[in-house]
């Protein structure tokens, strides 16, 4: 990228991603977001990595565009991972108690948990996904309470203490920024009564290996692991539903114990889903046939 501004005639580098910059497209800005979400500083002649921003722009575009919205439950009318994951909760979460669910979308959880009468509080980013929330709890006579936040910075919220939280349709892979995950897992811990329950859903970066685009997508996140870049196994998902630029961090079985563990959960039960997410798969080399995991925590 050049520019043809007067200024400091050399590229700057994004420590993130690797991208290179033309320092004149900045030299009157302090600081810029990296198409990656990383904040570059410029400061004497130097790039300053700042924190990495957990929500990217294309995220950004994604939560505020109101055709996702308007149009979400339609198109996942035929899911079949949205009715198995509402059997599994209902079947761990049995007594009604404070819920919190985090990125809750068009609140298909906040709707059914307030209807069988949990103390339910919905987090999203999304205004136009919180008023179809508000459309629906209406259409079923029920109530809930709806905050416009971000997940990423529960602690900023004032939400206090629940007895479970939930994290579903691989919303934990929406947040970029290894340290970030970390964050907010650590986060939504300190959020729950002692011994409160933690269910959440993420993708399997093994699935993969079964179909030729995912096989590209494996070749080329290994390649960045081994060169040592950051995020090597965050898969692109440019153009879905619209959206450019948009990605989604994609784990392995191994990768989401370890991240749980290390922000102070016990897994209680790791549910392999099968191919079309509608049960739990059985058989040998679970981890890489898999199409996603869903899990149940419990705050150690």
């Amino acid at each position: 990228m050049g520019g043809g501004a007067k200024g400091v005639g050399v590229a700057v580098q994004c420590p993130q991603c690797l991208r290179q910059y033309d320092v004149t497209l900045f030299e009157f800005q302090r600081s810029v977001v990296c198409d990656c979400g990383a904040r570059l500083d410029l400061q004497e002649g130097h790039v300053r990595r700042l924190p990495v921003e957990a929500i990217t722009p294309a995220t950004w575009d994604y939560l505020r565009a109101c055709h996702i919205a308007e149009g979400y439950d339609r198109y996942f009318q035929h899911n079949e991972l949205f009715r198995f994951d509402v059997a599994l909760l209902d079947r761990w979460f049995t007594t009604p108690g404070r819920l919190l669910d985090l990125g809750c979308g068009t609140g298909r959880h906040v709707a059914h948990f307030a209807e069988r009468g949990f103390e339910v509080t919905g987090v999203d980013l999304s205004e136009h996904m919180l008023a179809v929330t508000r459309h629906k709890l209406a259409a079923r006579g029920c109530q809930a309470t709806l905050v416009l936040g971000d997940i990423t910075r529960l602690d900023g919220l004032g939400l206090g203490r629940f007895d479970y939280a939930i994290c579903m349709f691989s919303t934990l892979g929406m947040i970029y920024g290894a340290a970030n995950r970390h964050r907010f897992l650590d986060s939504v811990r300190r959020h729950l009564e002692a011994g409160g329950c933690f269910a959440f859903h993420v993708h399997n970066r093994w699935h993969n290996l079964w179909d030729p685009d995912g096989r590209q997508y494996l070749r080329t996140a290994l390649r960045a692991r081994l060169r040592g870049l950051p995020e090597p196994f965050q898969k692109d998902m440019d153009g879905y539903r619209g959206i450019r630029g948009l990605s989604l961090y994609v784990y392995s079985d191994r990768e989401i114990r370890r991240a749980v563990a290390e922000a102070g959960f016990r897994v209680e039960e790791f549910v392999y889903l099968n191919h079309v997410r509608n049960g739990v798969l059985r058989g040998l080399a679970r981890g890489l046939r898999s199409n996603g995991f869903i899990l149940l925590c419990r705050a150690a």
